[in-house]
């Protein structure tokens, strides 16, 4: 993962209307994700699970004229062990002295937003910078790894660099499509035990038997051999064969 810092964020298009008050020497805070918090700061907050270097989002809504409670919100913002606080200025404009020079000693950079710009805007566009640094770095990384033809996962084919946009992408998932091997089964689908003796009224066919495929399941094989087997089976638990 690409180091992201408040310096980086500070830059984006989307940004460049922020207000830096205090904690400037905190630019430098690394940026992992970013989170919301709005709440009137109690114990309970400071038992939630919390991600050091997230950047905060607030409106501070229980700040107007109540500076107790922006101090005891910079102070919650700071032991989250976050990387910066963005106030939206819809309910103070300034933060009070006893907050800024705390934000200034523990170099948390606080950073006042227009009100009227969307949450839902600035988190796009700081996860979206997040994801363009790390898909750079990540196609950085595999250049390097084609070239010397070794990487961190040992693996031992390779194809080419990608340096050329455009890329695409497509989510793939594991997932069970054909079972190899299972119970062992004569030409009648009767079962047989492990000295290959039937087994008296006990029938399988399809993915449950094994040995039908040999090592490995011919494409498209798998559904003629449930239904023929399954046929068979099926007739001869019928006549109790």
């Amino acid at each position: 993962m690409k180091k992201i810092t408040v310096s980086d964020i500070l830059n984006l298009d989307i940004m460049k209307s922020g207000r830096l008050v205090a904690g400037e020497n905190g630019l430098s805070n690394e940026i992992r994700y970013v989170s919301v918090y709005d709440n009137i700061p109690t114990e309970l907050d400071a038992k939630i699970q919390v991600f050091e270097g997230d950047i905060y989002l607030t409106f501070c809504s229980y700040g107007k004229g109540n500076e107790e409670y922006v101090l005891n919100l910079v102070k919650m913002i700071i032991s989250f062990g976050a990387a910066a606080l963005i106030i939206f200025d819809e309910n103070i404009q300034a933060l009070p002295p006893s907050a800024e020079k705390l934000c200034d000693e523990t170099g948390l950079p606080v950073i006042f937003m227009d009100c009227q710009i969307p949450y839902s805007l600035i988190i796009s566009s700081i996860i979206e910078y997040r994801l363009a640094a790390d898909l750079k770095k990540t196609i950085e990384d595999y250049g390097k790894a084609v070239d010397a033809k070794q990487d961190e996962f040992g693996r031992s084919t390779w194809g080419v660099r990608l340096d050329n946009p455009p890329y695409y992408a497509a989510s793939y998932t594991p997932a069970v499509h054909h079972t190899m091997g299972g119970l062992r089964i004569n030409t009648e689908a009767q079962v047989l035990n492990a000295s290959g003796e039937v087994i008296p009224g006990f029938y399988a066919a399809g993915e449950v038997t094994g040995g039908i495929h040999g090592t490995n399941r011919v494409g498209g094989n798998a559904v003629p051999d449930a239904l023929v087997f399954g046929k068979i089976a099926g007739a001869n638990a019928a006549a109790q064969k």
